[in-house]
């Protein structure tokens, strides 16, 4: 019924848009979720869920991408030289386009707010625990970033969620699918961890501080809060695979296209954390590039307690040799 619906408000004219119809798709995949998790005042879940979307919302602003990269250590040009971006020639940007992981930093924004509206009604809350991104169209200063829920699937007790990153006239900027929602922590792979811990290629130690952490929320127009997010481990990953194209190539050259991510704990704190970089595969050639799938193990450095395990996917003009 809704897909005949669909088809003819196209043909009438009337609000058969893609907004409207990605509206519609919105609000069964919120009543999908309150049934899932038999809660009783649905009609002010779906509202305050709905609501989210608008709260969340952010105009992206290039005068904050300097004190991004200093958060979070990443010093990309392409990111912050208008000419380095349109010569970067994997891609065709128009200009800078927003940092992947500032998206992602976003996004945690809105889960964050999201999960707290389901665990006010549960007996047994959820917690976040881990996640697959994909990048679509970038996102540039200026244009708008709001948060949709696309897809709700999985059991009660492990649900797993879809939302999708929009920009400007609805253009998908970022999928986030698998977001894992679970009653209780993940627990590390001790065999994955050791064989990670060695194999890896690279390491590189890095500092979260607190002048850090209030660069981050400010970035995103977020009060701030006492927690380190998670994202940091992801953006402590991309610095790091920086810093190694740059002691290989002399250059900082690359671009952040996909990864999946397990995380161990709900947050992080302040301090000194150590990435570890294996290689795990690469594709491409001089002419059109390298895609590089890496293996990354983040360790809080005091205790070496292992805070997030992942997959990165990026692609590079240099080849890591």
């Amino acid at each position: 019924m809704d897909a005949l619906e669909d088809n003819m408000e196209d043909k009438t004219g009337g609000v058969g848009t893609a907004r409207a119809r990605g509206t519609r798709k919105f609000n069964r995949q919120i009543t999908e979720l309150s049934n899932l998790f038999n809660i009783t005042d649905k009609q002010e879940f779906v509202e305050n869920v709905s609501a989210l979307t608008g709260i969340t919302s952010r105009t992206i602003d290039k005068s904050k991408f300097s004190d991004w990269s200093d958060a979070v250590k990443d010093k990309n040009p392409i990111h912050l030289d208008e000419e380095a971006a349109k010569n970067f020639s994997l891609a065709n940007f128009l200009t800078t386009p927003t940092y992947g992981t500032m998206i992602l930093a976003h996004a945690e924004q809105y889960l964050s707010r999201f999960l707290n509206e389901i665990n006010l009604r549960l007996d047994n809350p959820l917690t976040y625990t881990g996640e697959r991104v994909k990048f679509g169209a970038p996102l540039y200063p200026g244009e708008s970033l709001r948060w949709v829920l696309s897809r709700v699937s999985g059991k009660r007790d492990e649900p797993n969620l879809t939302i999708t990153g929009l920009g400007d006239k609805d253009k998908e900027v970022v999928n986030i699918n698998g977001l894992k929602l679970r009653q209780q922590r993940l627990e590390v792979d001790d065999k994955e961890r050791t064989k990670m811990l060695s194999n890896f290629t690279f390491f590189q130690d890095f500092d979260i501080t607190d002048e850090d952490l209030g660069k981050y929320y400010s970035c995103l127009e977020y009060p701030r809060e006492a927690v380190v997010p998670l994202t940091f481990a992801t953006a402590l990953s991309i610095a790091s695979l920086l810093q190694l194209c740059r002691k290989r190539t002399g250059k900082y050259d690359g671009l952040y296209r996909a990864s999946e991510a397990e995380f161990y704990r709900a947050h992080l704190t302040l301090g000194r954390y150590r990435t570890l970089i294996s290689h795990l595969n690469v594709k491409g050639d001089d002419k059109k590039g390298f895609v590089y799938q890496l293996g990354v193990l983040v360790n809080n450095a005091k205790n070496n307690e292992t805070v997030f395990r992942g997959k990165i996917n990026c692609s590079s003009t240099l080849k890591l040799d």
